[in-house]
């Protein structure tokens, strides 16, 4: 018999639920303990449990609707410590890729978290899930004083379809400190069908500006790009042409 099999039950099962821990010491004493022993998760709860411990993420959200209880713990975690806030964000990634309400719901209490990477990703997870009656918080999320929420926030109103929110990401397009946010909010405003900001930074003096721009154009189905692209076809960095011919040969 394996060292697993000759353990006691009981010591066995204290290990299997210390992966759930909130502190990181204790999930990997139990990783640690378990690996010694041989252990291997019988079903798809234990095999998220195990998996959630060592936040592999992609493999989490492969078991899927098995494993969001156990993920929707991890969201309602609170601690504030680096690897917390980090664990959560996964989670809120692995809810995004698994779906169905129980998962949206666990994702929407993420845009409340006080941990700006969880905050973030649960952000970008509503876009994903296409969860417009959170569009309002996600909006409320373009004047959070953290970049990476903003601009996760501006990429979940155009993933989710939130019109609504077309003015305040028109605003943010062309005001928001970080370029990254602009850009992003620019990329939104043409998931909903507007591309005019896209299209004018094909000509800004910026060349990662145009760049960026030629690509996200490629993304669009407007016909108004194409005539602009072309004209890109002209830049004088190398980046920017190849970018504008890779979108044009999508647009068709």
């Amino acid at each position: 018999a394996g060292l697993a099999e000759r353990q006691p039950e009981g010591a066995i099962a204290a290990l299997v639920a210390a992966l759930s821990d909130e502190t990181s010491r204790v999930r990997d004493g139990a990783l640690d303990a378990l690996g010694g022993m041989g252990w291997t998760p019988d079903g798809p709860e234990l095999s998220a449990a195990l998996l959630i411990a060592r936040e592999d993420w992609r493999g989490v959200a492969r078991i899927g609707e098995s494993a969001v209880p156990l993920l929707a713990r991890v969201v309602a975690e609170v601690g504030l410590e680096k690897d917390s806030v980090i664990r959560r964000g996964g989670a809120h990634f692995a809810l995004g890729a698994i779906g169905g309400e129980a998962a949206a719901a666990a994702v929407r209490s993420g845009l409340a978290d006080a941990g700006a990477a969880a905050r973030a990703e649960a952000a970008r997870a509503c876009g994903v899930l296409a969860l417009t009656d959170a569009g309002t918080t996600l909006e409320a999320l373009l004047d959070d004083p953290i970049t990476l929420v903003r601009r996760c926030a501006a990429s979940g109103l155009g993933l989710c379809g939130y019109k609504k929110a077309t003015p305040r990401l028109e605003e943010v397009a062309e005001t928001d400190d970080d370029p990254g946010v602009r850009q992003a909010a620019a990329e939104a405003l043409a998931a909903l069908g507007v591309t005019t900001i896209l299209i004018k930074r094909l000509v800004d003096s910026d060349a990662v500006t145009r760049t960026s721009a030629a690509e996200a154009l490629g993304g669009t189905d407007d016909v108004a790009a194409i005539d602009p692209l072309i004209g890109a076809l002209g830049d004088s960095v190398s980046t920017v042409r190849a970018a504008a011919f890779a979108s044009l040969e999508k647009l068709g």
